[in-house]
Parts: structure tokens; sequence; C-alpha cells
């Protein structure tokens, strides 16, 4: 007989790749506490996809609930209230049969607004589980700014009148078969008890967005802990950073400049089509071509996680290197001798690390710019002409610093603050 006591169960509830990497960064601090497992649920097609097969891939330890959506559309019918009424009792019988069945002990989201993370935090709230949000990536006033989009006049005025009738349906529907509503807001803002923020300025954001001060924690910001960690450890240690840059495949006898794309092809901006995509980094590529020789300097490209990498693959051609969209930013960041990026939470890397940088804006979105303070960010550049002008500079070894690095910003020892504060 078995004298192993059974670890309480904590799961973490990503939304996507990104979300779910960072929590995973977490595992070998809390394994020898409880037995981590990942519960699977936002309902995007290809980000739900995405997750379970990287959890496949990487052998975590899952849980799956079948998303109201279904991912392969399968599931859709003629009669679009049927379908929402089929989809809420399936997934509140999911939900009730997940938390009855196993001992959880801890659920920690990357956000608890909306109806169905919402309804998971207060089934569990009310079961004795506790519930908490961990904030993973920026969050900023005008963060949900959009590009505006052509509509046909009469296509608005139908939206303006239906919507309201749609939203009130479904509010019903889903009061009478989850008896809970709540709409999206800001994380932390919905049912979860507790939620840990990354930087002060992040808890006076989240203040002001209504959400209550006694639920948030500073508790920092694990890629903080890890860029400082990352290159205290190969500033150090000569071998390890010269097999380091062996295992990227990186010229140590040249300075890498790296370049963290954004896709501006996504639905969450939608300026470019993949085409645009594409020719807008190959344009960038051929400026930093003009000014930096190839014999001296080669130019890497890191797709953002929910971008295709293949997109990226004609720009070889030019002799620039492509990394997976998963690839270790850290390891990257720590060798360049420039980075370029736009508004990236990835950003926090570089800025630990005190790298040289160039903050873009090109197409002036307003998401990007009002940013900049959250960073730490002097400014972003809007147009090629200042991008040659601060190439020639860093060129020249007189950039200054495109950031300033403030208290405010960097939570020192996040790495302990968020084990504490996850208990």
């Amino acid at each position: 007989m078995s004298n192993e006591i059974t670890k309480p169960k904590l799961f973490f509830v990503p939304h996507y790749v990104g979300s779910l990497r960072y929590f995973e960064k977490l595992l070998p601090h809390l394994t020898g506490r409880y037995e981590v497992r990942f519960l699977l649920l936002f309902v995007h097609q290809v980000t739900y996809g995405e997750m379970l097969a990287y959890c496949r891939q990487r052998d975590l330890a899952y849980d799956l609930v079948v998303p109201p959506k279904a991912i392969d559309n399968s599931r859709k019918t003629k009669f679009p209230v049927f379908s929402l009424i089929r989809d809420l009792i399936s997934y509140k019988k999911q939900i009730l049969s997940l938390l009855n069945g196993q001992r959880i002990k801890k659920i920690i989201s990357v956000n608890d607004g909306g109806i169905y993370v919402g309804y998971l935090m207060t089934e569990a709230n009310r079961r004795g589980i506790d519930t908490a949000v961990l904030q993973w990536a920026l969050a900023y006033e005008g963060q949900r700014e959009r590009p505006k989009k052509e509509i046909f006049v009469w296509r608005r005025i139908l939206y303006q009148l239906i919507k309201p009738v749609y939203i009130a349906f479904k509010k019903a529907v889903v009061l009478l078969i989850l008896d809970f509503y709540q709409t999206k807001g800001v994380p932390g803002g919905g049912t979860a008890k507790r939620f840990g923020i990354i930087n002060q300025q992040a808890w006076e954001f989240f203040r002001k967005q209504g959400v209550p001060p006694e639920k948030m924690t500073v508790v920092g910001y694990l890629d903080f802990h890890l860029a400082e960690a990352k290159k205290k450890q190969l500033d150090a240690d000569g071998l390890a950073r010269k097999k380091a840059a062996e295992t990227l495949g990186l010229d140590l006898g040249k300075k890498q400049i790296v370049i963290f794309t954004s896709a501006y092809n996504s639905r969450v901006v939608n300026v470019l089509n993949d085409n645009g995509q594409y020719q807008f980094y190959e344009n960038i590529v051929k400026i930093i071509k003009q000014i930096y020789p190839k014999e001296s300097h080669e130019i890497i490209i890191k797709p953002h996680p929910i971008e295709r990498t293949e997109l990226y693959q004609p720009l070889e051609k030019f002799g620039v290197k492509i990394f997976a969209n998963l690839a270790d930013n850290f390891t990257l960041v720590y060798f360049s001798d420039l980075y370029i990026a736009d508004s990236s939470t990835a950003n926090f890397i570089p800025i630990t690390m005190g790298k040289k940088t160039i903050f873009i804006n090109f197409f002036h979105l307003p998401l990007i710019e009002k940013s900049a303070p959250y960073f730490g960010i002097k400014g972003f550049i809007t147009n090629q002409d200042e991008f040659r002008s601060l190439l020639q500079k860093h060129k020249a070894g007189i950039l200054d610093y495109q950031y300033e690095t403030k208290k405010e910003i960097i939570t020192p020892d996040s790495l302990t603050k968020i084990l504490n504060w996850i208990g």
C-alpha cells in the first residue's frame, strides 16, 4: 500500500499558447507542492487547437472542456438559438463535472471576465476553491483602440439595431441556464477572489478600471526574473554562453540585430494582408542592410507566437535568420546588439537586460503609442527617416537608450513574490 500523499491540484487557465508558456515557466517551482494541470476552455478556433497540440507535444497534464464554439464549426446548426442553448447546457455539465470530480485547490487564469471563465470562477468559489487571476501581459488605457474599418452605412445601422436585441436575448438565455451573467471587462474585474499584477503602474490602471484595491497584489512579472537570471548566467559563464550561441546557430563573430515581429495582419489589428505583412518586414530588413554590412552584422526575425513562421521564410534570401515563433526570447535578446519591436510585452526583456533598442510604430496605431509610459519607452519612431537616423546612431555607437528604467515598472524579486502569492 502506497504512503504517498496525493498532491492538491492547481489549474492554470491560459487563453492561447503565449499565456500557456508563461504559466509553464512556473512549473519547476510548483510541482513539488501541487499537481499542476492546464484547463483548456477558451473558444477561439485556432488558439484552442494550438494549446491542445502544445500540451500534447510537451507532455503537459491538461483537462479539456469542449468550448461552446466548436473549433471546427462541426457543431453549428441552422438554428443559432438551439446551438446556444445546447452548448451552454453542455458547458455547464462539463464545468460542474470537473469541479465536483477533482480535488482542486486553486484555479489561476489569465482573466476572470466574460461568461465562460466567470462561470468557472463563480462555481469554484462556491466550492471553496481559491480562484485567482495572474496578469501575464501589459494592460493600459487605449490598448483596445483599433483602426477604424470602412463599413456601409446600412450595415452600421442594422448592427446598431440588432446588437442590443441579441445581447438582451443572450443574457436571458445565459441567466436561465447558468444562473450567472457578466460582461468581459478587464482582467481581475470578474469573480476571481485574487488578482496578481505586474507592477505599481498596473495597480493604478486596474484601480481606475474599478477593480477593488483589496483584491490586487503587486507580484511582478516572471520575465523580469528570467531576463535578469539569463543575463547573469551567460555573463558569468563563457562556456555556457558559447554553447547557447551554438544552439541557436549564431555567429559570435558578428553582432545580432533582433527583430520581434507583430501581426499587423491579425484579426486584432488587421491593417495588412499576409503579403503586406511580409513586405513590411522585408522593407525593414532592406533598410537595415543598407546601413550594416553583412560581414559584421546578422539580422534575426522572431515572429509573434500567433504568427506563421513560414510567412517570413522568403527573407532568408537576404541572409536573415528566421526563428520559430516559440523560440527562446531570453537567449535571443541576450545576444542582440540591437532589439527592434513595437509594443510587445517581450519589450520588458531588453529593458531588464539593458539592451539598445528601437521601438517602431510605422502605422501610427494608438494602441502602440499609448503603451509607451507603461514600458518607460521615451517614444516610438513613426517613419523611415527616423528609423534610418537611429540605425545610423547605433552603428556609430551613439544611440541613447530609448527607455527609462523606473521602479514602478520593473518589480524586483518577481519570482519570489509570485510564488508567495500563489501560496
